[in-house]
């Protein structure tokens, strides 16, 4: 008998062959789980329900522990403000009480400067020289220990505008010089206690100008 030594025997069955393409080509057509998002890879059908199942149940219950922490964080950050906005108040509150603390003690003595002013006003050259004198530096001293507390007096240069933040109009008077509206006469000097009004000025208000001349009261910022 002879032995067949061909080489019949290193073919490849027909069946196995396809098989082995059929494979290649599915491999080849598999997506890249590598490459695949997370909601991707969840959508394949590549995963068990039950892996995928437990997966979004935890994403979910992320999701909610997200949503707390964020709302606790709102909340200590407005109690935190609130906390800040409180200090700073009873910070100015403190500072107002240190500033102003001789508000009331100080509106009492402005009559004593008007007494002063009104009695060198009327005074005149006939009174004795001695006199005068020792008033205007009874008049300065007291000007500048208001000055040295923080009283300022208020602007009140005549032909400048009406403003009723810091002026009170008690009169109008005719004149034809400075603009309409504006200060015609000082009556009685204002006072402001640092940025608060401590007392208006008590003016005359022109009303006697020309249109033209007209001026409206200045945008300033009212006294605290």
């Amino acid at each position: 008998n002879q032995v067949n030594t061909g080489g019949d025997d290193d073919e490849m069955p027909a069946e196995l062959s396809v098989d082995m393409e059929a494979s290649a080509t599915e491999a080849e057509a598999a997506p890249d789980i590598e490459k695949m998002s997370v909601d991707e890879l969840l959508n394949s059908g590549f995963l068990p329900d039950k892996i995928v199942g437990a997966f979004l149940e935890e994403r979910t219950k992320a999701g909610e522990m997200k949503k707390q922490a964020d709302a606790s964080k709102t909340k200590i950050d407005a109690f935190l403000a609130e906390s800040e906005a409180f200090r700073k108040r009873l910070t100015r509150e403190k500072d107002d009480a240190v500033k102003f603390a001789n508000e009331k003690v100080l509106k009492e003595f402005l009559p004593v400067i008007d007494n002063l002013e009104r009695a060198l006003a009327h005074a005149g050259d006939s009174q004795a020289g001695s006199i005068r004198e020792g008033v205007e530096i009874t008049l300065r001293q007291a000007n500048q220990v208001l000055e040295k507390l923080g009283v300022t007096r208020v602007s009140t240069a005549i032909g400048s505008p009406f403003d009723p933040h810091f002026h009170e109009a008690v009169t109008h008077q005719d004149n034809k010089d400075i603009p309409v509206n504006s200060i015609a006469m000082v009556l009685q000097a204002g006072f402001l206690l640092h940025d608060r009004l401590l007392r208006p000025a008590m003016v005359a208000v022109a009303r006697g100008g020309s249109p033209e001349k007209t001026v409206s009261a200045p945008a300033a910022a009212k006294p605290a």
